[in-house]
């Protein structure tokens, strides 16, 4: 379920769909709705992580160069499409792994 209209990826060196992976370490960054099963899945790769952090959209209309980017949608829209990711998070997550959500 994707509740906003639009987003602007334009700041992140990362396109839609990609993930980076740091050769050394194993660390993995995606750019992509976490609230798509499938994407989370992808990120993944069967593995389970200690740690994840998320930077969630807020729920605020945000307009640039007069042109919306991201929408305002109802507040119970907002928290069922919160839960929705935070769960595909916690679903790769390891039993004692931390999770940092910036808000």
């Amino acid at each position: 379920m994707t509740i906003f209209v639009e987003r602007n990826y334009m700041d992140c060196r990362l396109k839609l769909g990609e993930i980076w992976e740091d050769k050394v370490a194993g660390h993995r960054v995606g750019c992509f709705d976490a609230s798509n099963t499938d994407s989370m899945l992808k990120l993944a790769a069967n593995l389970k992580f200690n740690l994840a952090v998320l930077d969630p959209p807020y729920n605020l209309a945000i307009q640039k160069q007069d042109k919306q980017v991201i929408g305002k949608v109802a507040i119970d829209t907002y928290v069922s499409w919160s839960r929705w990711y935070l769960r595909n998070i916690i679903d790769i997550l390891n039993d004692n792994a931390s999770l940092y959500l910036l808000i």
